[in-house]
């Protein structure tokens, strides 16, 4: 059976951390296929003027996602509006009724997985994974084993992540010019572009 991991996220910029995890986890389940989700506005934050267009977004993530099996996909940008997950889950699952679905989430996410919208038809739908900090990685199976009534199936991979955050990557931008914590096509693209100044 194919084995599809989907990544989704705002991606204001991808960093070399969505591409670590990412990989952590496609390299721990063998998936065959990795699309990575740019969303068109984010469901779960305010959105502010730093957001970039989702051309933009599009174009980092496709630099970012380089190898053979990862595939940037514009499902939820050419819907033009906030898309919850449980409907991206459901055009996959349509789509490839024979394939496996793994959804790549943080840990800080993965413990509300409960609070998100329609949590039932994301639990039927995929198996969710998550890449756990050492100090998180029993809270994480606690939380898995008390939804695991409800149906949630997951996949924690315990190994150190890279933290880094897109907020701070932005101001890092902006007032010091350090693109340390992005790859450097993105870089060059950023720069190209005149982003995030």
């Amino acid at each position: 059976m194919k084995k599809i991991l989907i990544f989704g996220g705002t991606f204001n910029p991808v960093h070399n951390g969505h591409v670590y995890m990412c990989r952590v986890l496609s390299d721990n389940i063998g998936a065959d296929e990795v699309y990575i989700i740019p969303t068109y506005t984010p469901v779960h934050k305010e959105v502010d003027e730093s957001l970039v267009s989702s051309e933009h977004r599009v174009n980092m993530c496709r630099l970012a996602f380089d190898k053979d099996n990862e595939f940037v996909s514009d499902i939820e940008i050419r819907q033009g509006r906030a898309c919850y997950t449980y409907e991206t889950l459901t055009w996959f699952s349509e789509a490839n009724p024979d394939a496996q679905l793994y959804l790549a989430c943080g840990s800080d996410m993965f413990l509300s997985l409960h609070t998100w919208r329609n949590p039932q038809i994301l639990f039927e739908k995929a198996t969710i994974c998550a890449v756990a900090r050492q100090k998180d990685y029993e809270q994480l199976k606690a939380y898995a084993n008390e939804h695991s009534v409800d149906g949630l199936n997951s996949i924690i991979v315990d190994t150190e992540p890279m933290i880094v955050s897109s907020t701070q990557i932005r101001k890092n931008i902006k007032l010091k010019g350090d693109f340390s914590d992005v790859p450097q096509q993105v870089e060059a693209y950023i720069k190209r572009n005149k982003l995030y100044l």
